[in-house]
């Protein structure tokens, strides 16, 4: 006997019994400012576990033995998890602010315009780049756009592609996401004391450690 072939574009169906319940949760969950920060933190705790990784295939550049194998480098992932990272915490501002919602967009120099939160242009250039990873470079090959491949100006000096990434980035990353934090963990309600520790764990939410 045969065994029964499954269409691979069958999916599964939505169970629509307590859809008011889960309508309710994904407002109450979306207007949460916690939320967004508790998925920053988690995305940034991610990223930085690639570092090890990143580091292995810079001195594996540097050796000149035949010997040394070529591996996919993962820095465009660690640029995509910390491009989410910002974004997540841009959008918790916003949420915090009970600003207009622009939760669609991956356009994270627009919602640092929106909230009025300067960034230098070595930052705002960096950004530029993040959004790029976030978009195309860190997920596939090519953009959808030939014009997105296209090098830009850069305000130090010169020109590159926006997939490019430079040893000063993590360090700017990194100084940008701790000043971010601060801003949407003093925008948020003061009325719920909780803690969104660096290691991803939320306290007093019901969610687990990771």
């Amino acid at each position: 006997m045969h065994p029964k072939k499954i269409s691979m574009a069958k999916r599964s169906s939505i169970q629509r019994a307590p859809s008011d319940l889960f309508c309710r949760m994904f407002r109450e969950v979306g207007k949460d400012p916690y939320s967004w920060l508790y998925s920053a933190k988690a995305l940034m705790r991610a990223a930085r576990s690639l570092l090890p990784t990143m580091e292995a295939g810079r001195r594996r550049l540097d050796d000149p033995t035949p010997a040394a194998s070529f591996e996919a480098p993962v820095t465009p992932i660690y640029m995509l998890l910390f491009g989410l990272a910002i974004e997540n915490l841009a959008k918790g501002i916003q949420v915090a602010r009970k600003l207009p919602d622009k939760l669609k967009t991956h356009k994270t120099i627009e919602l640092l315009e929106d909230l009025h939160l300067s960034v230098t242009p070595a930052e705002a250039y960096l950004l530029e780049r993040v959004e790029t990873f976030v978009l195309w470079a860190g997920r596939y090959p090519i953009p959808l756009n030939p014009d997105d491949f296209l090098p830009r100006s850069n305000p130090e000096g010169g020109s590159g592609p926006l997939n490019c990434v430079t040893s000063a980035d993590f360090e700017m990353l990194e100084a940008l996401a701790s000043r971010l934090t601060g801003t949407l963990e003093s925008a948020c309600p003061r009325t719920r004391l909780q803690t969104v520790s660096d290691n991803g764990t939320q306290n007093e939410s019901g969610k687990p450690d990771i």
